[in-house]
């Protein structure tokens, strides 16, 4: 049975081909796992291209493939057709390369190589892999994002049955007075995946599920789960290596400052509330989830046992038998390469380099005489990597030469290229080049092309360098090839960092935490490595085959502390730009972590900027006319400022990543700063005899919450143990609308007449707060004359109390409408 693209129908041929000659029978194209038997043990071959993996239908068959020939229902045989990573399932099978081969050859290699696969065995001697156990997950919801529940559980649903056997969804709730903290926080919402396979209960708890998947937003952290009994029993389970948390962020919240703020979050990039097709985010937030169960299947299937931290004496359990193993790593030698050699922080990496998916096209086009190459990308997704091994491939005697835009030293010998050069010369950030020297880049391109010239020029730069080359000169574009790297995959991390276990002989306990917090930057990942297996004191290739229990936490610490001693110069310098109070240029710099449209570029554009970046960019525009170079050097060499299409880049994606490991309270610390108070809340001024007025309102301002237009605050919020002036104190500072539910007991309370009226009374003469006071009951409300000139929802003649029910509700919806207004500006 042969699975395959429609695509790659030359190759369904050929092996169609190959198969009649080898007595195999009829061979068949299988599209879904329901068209394999299940009462005989056939031969699936699935042929490998980027068209397999961008086909919807083979992308649901071969997880399928994969499971039933876990559990020995079929044989399973990858056939590499192009060079591209494989994601980890199809890695670990004894696939077949024909890549490095032509297609007569190939048929010789497929037809020698498949004699052994067609050679069949007796049922009972045939040796079957272990089957996998999947991990069972948990997803925990705030009170008031249940809502979110049924899709992502939904979408975890896409995930095979051999990665994840089932998930149960549980909503929090605040505990009511008397109820011990003690007890569970969470109550059962709906169980969904439950796969005729799964253990016959119903339910999943938190506490006792494999993979924990955690809704962070301000709800969740207000209702104090992440501080309750419960979850320190799950972060207890997860530190002793028995579960696996996965924050997933639904908003913007101070997740580095929270009990497991070291734990990386999901969905890489920003949280959901910022991606502009939720879609997306929800697809990242799978793909996350399925490296971690990818990892915890391998895992079990191979018998592990988490290493004791720190403990580098202690080897695995012990090894599937050798009749069981479908792959066996190549034997090792001792000492042969360095801890530095492997996982490099700085330089370019050899023994741990992926190549992409667009590598064989890249070589062919460095043979093209003439044809300029633009190579464009985020700065550090190995783009200068990508062309020295591309050329080593070609002839590894030959290195080429690399010139920078941001290296003063190289511009003239930059200026000199249109004169004519010899072999083969690269021009890295090109985009730092003056306008008219890259006009006359873009003219020579032009004359390489047309005389066929041996020599070759190559430009490399930020996404979108192709486009704008192209502007410079509309006639160059059919005389180059613009390669476009995106950013780096999972897949991509993953594997590089698979070749650096087997390089030193090691093993990371959680390889996936490393790929989730390496957050798309190779180099980050490369650095947290080096930490990782430093901390092991793995200085050479080991003897045997040593494993490393992850402490994701304590090696992020340590590269952060690296970057702030890199980074931190440079900031305070660009924050400085607009002076020593204004914020302007910091609030580019925050606004830099949720920049692009997954949040992965690290561009913000003046066009798509928000009004309060506007200052910022007015302070650029002003002291930047010809860019960051000519202002700050230092603040240059990690960011980029374009005056002409108005956007801030930033080069470096470490420091993309160190951005986004910062609050946004830690970033104004560190340029010295002070953060302009941010008023983001709807506070509720109210006596606690009228708490059945608050609940009504609280009704109709629901559907408000729910879907984030407001983040509603009373002091119901305020639970056991918690300073509740502090938290008053700070939920008055936060304050963008005040609702006052004025009342006889509302006049009359001390805490409210002496505290909360006069701060949300000096808020409103400042411009910062709206106040909306309701009248409840027959009062002097129009003798306080600070809080009379407000607008009231209603008259003091007509309260709440001399009206019908109808008449409350219709007072309740057009304050929950002026509400909806006033934020929506």
């Amino acid at each position: 049975m042969i699975s395959a693209a429609d695509a790659d129908a030359a190759w369904v041929e050929r092996l169609t081909s190959v198969l009649a000659e080898l007595g195999a029978g009829p061979a068949r194209t299988v599209t879904t796992a329901s068209d394999v038997p299940t009462g005989q043990v056939p031969l699936v071959l699935l042929v490998l291209t980027q068209h397999y993996f961008a086909d919807s239908e083979c992308g649901q068959f071969w997880p399928a493939a994969d499971d039933l020939a876990a559990r020995g229902r079929i044989r399973l045989v990858p056939l590499l057709v192009e060079r591209l990573p494989l994601p980890p399932p199809l890695r670990d099978y004894q696939y077949l390369d024909l890549t490095r081969t032509t297609p007569t050859s190939a048929v010789d290699l497929l037809r020698h190589h498949l004699r052994s696969f067609l050679v069949t065995e007796p049922a009972e001697e045939r040796p079957v892999r272990p089957p996998r156990i999947p991990p069972r997950a948990a997803v925990v919801v705030g009170p008031d994002d249940a809502h979110l529940a049924a899709p992502l559980a939904g979408a975890l649903h896409t995930l095979p049955e051999s990665l994840l056997a089932a998930t149960s969804v549980w909503r929090v709730y605040r505990p009511t007075a008397g109820e011990s903290w003690a007890a569970p926080m969470t109550v059962s919402l709906i169980t969904l995946l439950q796969r005729p396979s799964a253990e016959p209960e119903r339910e999943i708890h938190p506490e006792d599920a494999d993979l924990v998947v955690v809704c962070v937003s301000r709800n969740l952290i207000n209702h104090g789960y992440l501080e309750s009994p419960e979850f320190a029993r799950i972060r207890a389970r997860q530190s002793a290596g028995r579960t696996v948390v996965i924050p997933i962020l639904l908003a913007p919240v101070p997740w580095e400052s929270l009990p497991p703020g070291h734990v990386p979050a999901l969905p890489r990039g920003k949280p959901l509330s910022r991606w502009e097709n939720r879609d997306d985010g929800i697809r990242s937030i799978v793909d996350g989830v399925r490296l971690v169960c990818q990892q915890l299947s391998e895992q079990r299937r191979a018998g592990w046992s988490r290493p004791v931290l720190g403990d580098v004496t202690r080897e695995f359990a012990p090894p599937i038998s050798e009749d069981e193993r479908t792959w066996e790593p190549p034997p090792v030698e001792v000492g042969r390469y360095a801890l530095e050699e492997v996982f490099k922080r700085s330089g370019t990496p050899t023994l741990t380099f992926v190549e992409p998916p667009d590598f064989a096209r890249f070589v062919s086009a460095l043979r093209a005489p003439g044809r300029g190459i633009v190579l464009e990308g985020p700065s550090g997704i190995g783009k200068t990597t990508l062309l020295v091994r591309a050329i080593e491939r070609l002839d590894p005697r030959l290195s080429p030469t690399v010139l920078s835009g941001r290296r003063r030293a190289d511009l003239p010998r930059i200026a000199r290229l249109p004169d004519g050069h010899q072999g083969t010369i690269a021009v890295d950030d090109v985009h730092r080049l003056p306008h008219a020297l890259r006009t006359e880049l873009v003219d020579y391109l032009k004359v390489l092309a047309d005389e066929e010239s041996d020599s070759k020029l190559i430009l490399i730069g930020i996404p979108g360098t192709g486009d704008s080359l192209v502007q410079l000169g509309h006639d160059v574009a059919t005389r180059i090839d613009v390669f476009r790297l995106p950013a780096v995959s999972d897949a991509t991390i993953d594997e590089m960092i698979r070749k650096g276990e087997q390089a030193l002989n090691i093993a990371f306990a959680d390889r996936s935490q490393i790929v989730l917090a390496a957050a798309g930057s190779l180099l980050t990942a490369q650095m947290l490595c080096w930490e990782l297996a430093a901390g092991y004191r793995i200085e050479r290739t080991r003897a045997d085959r040593t494993p490393i229990a992850t402490d994701i936490g304590l090696a992020l610490t340590e590269v952060l502390k690296a970057c702030e001693r890199k980074y931190g110069p440079a900031l305070r310098r660009f924050a400085a730009l607009d002076g020593a109070d204004a914020t302007g240029c910091v609030a580019l710099l925050a606004a830099l972590r949720d920049a692009g449209r997954t949040g992965a570029d690290g561009i913000v554009r003046v066009e798509q900027a928000d009004r309060e970046l506007w200052p910022g960019f007015a302070t650029l525009a002003e002291k930047c006319p010809d860019g960051l170079g000519d202002v700050d050097a230092e603040a240059a060499t990690h960011l980029h400022y374009d005056p002409s299409p108005g956007h801030l880049v930033v080069e470096d994606p470490q420091l993309l990543f160190y951005l986004r490991r910062l609050s946004v309270d830690r970033l104004y610390e560190l340029v010295g700063k002070r953060r302009p108070r941010v008023r983001d809340q709807v506070f509720v001024s109210y006596s606690h005899r009228d708490q059945a007025w608050l609940e009504r309102l609280d009704r109709h301002l629901r559907p408000l919450v729910r879907d984030r237009t407001i983040d509603l605050w009373s002091d119901r919020r305020v639970v056991a143990g918690d300073d509740w002036r502090a938290e008053i104190a700070t939920a008055l500072d936060r304050a963008q609308v005040a609702i006052v539910l004025v009342s006889t007991d509302f006049l009359i309370s001390e805490f409210i007449s002496e505290i909360e009226l006069p701060q949300l009374l000096q808020a409103a003469a400042a411009g910062g707060c709206r106040i909306i006071p309701i009248v409840v009951n027959p009062c002097l409300f129009d003798h306080q004359p600070d809080l009379a000139r407000f607008h009231a929802a209603n008259s003091v003649k007509r309260p709440l109390t001399a009206l019908s029910a109808h008449e409350q509700d219709e007072i309740f919806l057009n304050v929950a409408l002026a509400l909806k207004a006033e934020l929506s500006r």
